[in-house]
């Protein structure tokens, strides 16, 4: 055993979400332009401790969430994306299973606790390592109270004996790994790992913890840490974007990640998806970072028949990168046909997934040019967007 432990982190987003609401599960949700998922995940890539991480999704988020992080984890950590189970019990106990076999210590956390620091980790690693399991904890400061079953009041509960029990939550992996075997033999159900560990006599040690580390659960949540992040006073910036391509025999015609029925479609070095196109532009020129042409140039063969959707993931990553977190984005489609309108949707849905943001912050909208010039006689697709960038915090 090393004299540091070899410790693996399991992050558990295999939940649905409902509560929150909106076009996806909380956890993959966009929070200050990035999604929930990808905050935990890049604070145990900072932990120097942590050697590797197994991230827990939804079984049909696979995909889309090895899409949005693997490109972030590049390389610096061993990184593996599995399905998760009906229960969270049952996620954590698939995330044990993914674990390499020489794993000393795990570290489990939940996805939607996006706040937890490389310090929280590092400081629940050092207690477990002198207890055999750890965890922090947050204490209670109103009154606390028992009810019976017509609510009530039977009795005050002394606040210093109860605490809000958190995550990252540590273990030495043989007793977590145990406890989970026997806790699913003899079918029993948890709420979190702490109390499945101490259910079989396993000492857990606990600390306070008083920085921000709160869970995300409901709307009311999401919108208190948005209303918190726009009384700080964070710089706007706006951007425009414009593309137009000819309409050709013989091309499929693709617009917001929709490919349209028809005999025709737009020329170009890529799938030429004019309304994709002129967002990364609008992204690019609010952040300042260029043009569209610079970064993804019909020169360089990597970007042959590359899809819209593709260069909006790329050029999203580049704007936060560059410290900006995307607020909206607003395309208008400019054409004589295909109308958009039934797709419209799906468009929004394809553009809100390709940059991580909710699907309330993209608006789609089509016209025409009253049958005028060479869009007109539909010898050709134009697009324009506007996009809104925040500075990050």
């Amino acid at each position: 055993m090393s004299e540091e432990g070899n410790l693996y982190s399991i992050i558990v987003g295999a939940g649905s979400g409902l509560r929150v609401g909106g076009p996806l599960p909380k956890q993959f949700l966009s929070l200050r332009g990035r999604p929930i998922l990808n905050w935990s995940v890049d604070a145990f890539l900072k932990a120097e401790s942590v050697k590797g991480i197994v991230v827990v999704v939804p079984k049909e988020y696979l995909e889309h969430a090895r899409k949005h992080l693997e490109r972030e984890i590049n390389g610096s950590k061993s990184l593996n994306i599995v399905a998760g189970g009906e229960t969270r019990q049952e996620s954590v106990f698939r995330g044990i299973r993914a674990l390499p076999l020489d794993v000393e210590w795990i570290a489990v956390h939940d996805a939607v606790r996006p706040f937890v620091t490389s310090q929280l980790i590092a400081a629940t690693f050092t207690l477990a390592k002198q207890a055999g399991a750890a965890i922090p904890t947050v204490a209670i400061h109103d009154t606390l109270i028992h009810v019976d079953d017509s609510d009530i009041l039977v009795k005050p509960i002394t606040r210093q004996a109860v605490r809000r029990s958190q995550t990252p939550q540590i273990f030495r992996a043989e007793i977590l790994a145990e406890c989970h075997e026997r806790a699913n033999q003899e079918g029993l159900l948890f709420s979190d790992d702490a109390t499945l560990v101490n259910y079989f006599n396993h000492r857990v040690a606990t600390f306070p913890h008083y920085g921000e580390n709160r869970k995300i659960t409901t709307p009311q949540d999401l919108e208190k840490i948005t209303m918190q992040s726009s009384a700080k006073g964070p710089g706007i910036r706006c951007g425009i974007g414009i593309d137009t391509h000819p309409l050709v025999e013989g091309r499929a015609l693709f617009l917001g990640g929709v490919r349209f029925e028809g005999d025709r479609g737009l020329d170009g070095h890529s799938d030429a998806d004019v309304l994709c196109h002129a967002i990364c532009d609008a992204l690019l020129g609010a952040a300042a970072l260029g043009d569209i042409g610079q970064f993804f140039p019909d020169t360089d063969p990597a970007y042959k028949d590359a899809k819209g959707r593709t260069l909006l993931e790329e050029t999203a990553q580049m704007v936060r990168k560059a410290g900006y977190e995307i607020s909206f984005v607003d395309g208008t489609v400019i054409a004589e046909s295909p109308r958009i309108y039934a797709h419209r949707e799906q468009m929004r849905e394809n553009i809100a997934q390709a940059l991580s943001i909710d699907t309330d912050c993209v608006s789609v909208k089509a016209t025409t040019t009253e049958k005028l010039g060479y869009l007109g006689r539909g010898e050709g697709v134009s697009s324009q967007a506007i996009a809104t960038l925040r500075i990050a915090d």
